[in-house]
């Protein structure tokens, strides 16, 4: 036998068949983590994971095949490489390496694209797996995605911007309900228990670790006089930028993210200003009274002195390099983020009028403090599982496009954060030709899980935004006849 015609091969089985791969190829073997879906991907595409900061396209290839279904999580991802690209395959185990001529090859004479040839061992037959086909498709994609990237580069870039409006976040505190300018949030995390600081101030609650740096935790109610509330799954801390330091307050529970003309923000009452000073403006919302709370002149003089030394090495960390603010809900099990300009609000979901003959992924019709604005569910247009809806937790995200709004439901807001352009990558070659590359422009790697970045104004087609829009235009203007009616009968 020929030594210098062997080849090495790794072996592994889907469902009762061995396959084999050139060892050449295979980069790693790992276990199946948490793998993130991709909404309207090719059904042979498992998702995205995260594998030490590489986002990694994973291939299910008993889909691929035509095989029976099997728990992924059972699974393990051989990693292959081809001229610099990477791919995933889940397989349900691996076996071993295997060492074959090409004299112990034989062809199939099937008509199979993956598969062209045998390989005969001492053990038996394994089936060799013509991974070339799948890098072919691979660069398929990447020549259509090259010649429209600069296309949709100028489409990411391009956020309506309005100097006469203000974003905030909103929250309750105490049954009251209060808001910071968003410009000053970091972002948006759950409440866990501080740890103690001795001999510290009442309104200061403790210390958190927050990746790799100490957060003090304030408790805002201590701060404005008002009255305690216990913790629950709702309680949060909204990360402020404070001067050159971070500082964490707790909230009762995050309401809104609104997007408000400045000539609504009132001006607050002129009694005893030099106690209230920190608050700077009052918002009628429907029939809600917001108080805006400066953050700065809240918090300033109350940053702890033994960590804000630590913090402003922090800080200047993180401003070496360029971050984007992004909301962070989740559809589905899924977390998914979307920059802070294409958002013009987040509400609770209020009463929906059904649409007749509409497409499913339309959930109706909601009036937004007078204006008819259709409502998308996430979930039906992603062909997601419904599971039961929670009310506590599911709002609408109202987004606007050429003028036009439209709201999406979402099952809950995880909140707001800022991620360093770093650790943001572009979606793998693999999904550039299916529907969700339409929508989905970049994935966002953030410590072990992976968010997909949404483009919302293009979540529905140009026919799909002509079918709700024009809904919401027919209701809106029988509303308007009906109004101009009633005045005539007065």
């Amino acid at each position: 036998m020929n030594i210098s015609t062997l080849e090495q091969y790794v072996t592994f089985i889907l469902g009762e068949e061995t396959y084999a791969v050139p060892v050449t190829n295979v980069r790693e073997i790992v276990k199946a983590s948490k793998i993130t879906r991709v909404p309207l991907a090719p059904a042979h595409i498992e998702g995205v994971m995260n594998l030490r900061g590489e986002v990694l396209p994973i291939i299910n290839l008993r889909r691929l095949l035509g095989l029976p279904e099997h728990d992924p999580s059972l699974s393990k991802v051989v990693v292959l490489t081809q001229n610099d690209r990477t791919i995933g395959i889940l397989v349900d185990r691996t076996a071993q390496v295997i060492r074959s001529t090409e004299s112990e090859q034989q062809d199939t004479r099937a008509e199979s694209r993956f598969v062209k040839k045998v390989l005969r061992t001492n053990t038996g037959m394994c089936l060799l797996f013509n991974i070339d086909e799948l890098f072919e498709e691979e660069t398929k994609k990447l020549e259509a995605r090259s010649s429209s990237a600069l296309q949709q580069k100028s489409a990411e870039t391009t956020v309506t911007k309005a100097e006469n409006y203000i974003q905030l976040v909103s929250f309750e505190l105490s049954g009251g309900i209060y808001a910071f300018k968003i410009t000053g949030v970091q972002e948006i995390i759950r409440y866990a228990q501080p740890t103690p600081i001795p001999n510290a101030p009442e309104y200061m609650m403790g210390l958190i670790e927050l990746r790799k740096s100490v957060l003090p935790i304030v408790d805002m109610r201590r701060l404005l006089d008002l009255p305690a509330t216990k913790t629950d799954e709702f309680t949060k801390v909204i990360v402020l930028r404070v001067g050159g330091s971070h500082v964490g307050v707790v909230v009762d529970r995050i309401r809104e993210v609104l997007r408000i003309d400045e000539s609504k923000v009132l001006p607050p009452p002129s009694l005893e200003r030099e106690k209230t000073k920190e608050l700077v403006g009052v918002i009628q919302n429907g029939d809600e009274m917001i108080l805006v709370v400066d953050h700065e002149e809240l918090l300033s003089d109350k940053v702890v002195g033994a960590q804000q030394q630590e913090q402003e090495e922090a800080v200047e960390r993180l401003t070496t390099e360029e971050e984007k603010q992004y909301v962070i809900f989740n559809v589905g099990g899924e977390e998914y983020g979307v920059q802070i300009e294409e958002i013009r609000e987040i509400n609770r979901l209020t009463a929906l009028a059904k649409v007749p003959r509409a497409p499913e992924y339309l959930e109706g019709l909601m009036n937004l403090r007078g204006e008819i604005v259709p409502v998308v569910d996430l979930r039906k247009k992603f062909n997601l599982v419904s599971s039961e809806k929670n009310e506590q937790t599911e709002r609408v995200v109202v987004t606007e496009s050429d003028g036009k709004k439209i709201a999406f439901i979402v099952d809950s807001v995880v909140g707001v954060r800022r991620i360093p352009t770093s650790a943001i990558s572009d979606l793998p070659e693999t999904l550039s030709d299916s529907e969700s590359a339409r929508f989905i422009s970049k994935i966002a790697r953030i410590e072990n899980r992976v968010v997909l970045l949404l483009q919302m104004s293009r979540v529905l087609s140009e026919q799909e935004k002509e079918t709700v829009t024009t809904a919401a235009e027919k209701t809106s203007s029988k509303q308007d006849q009906q109004s101009k009616k009633l005045r005539r009968l007065k």
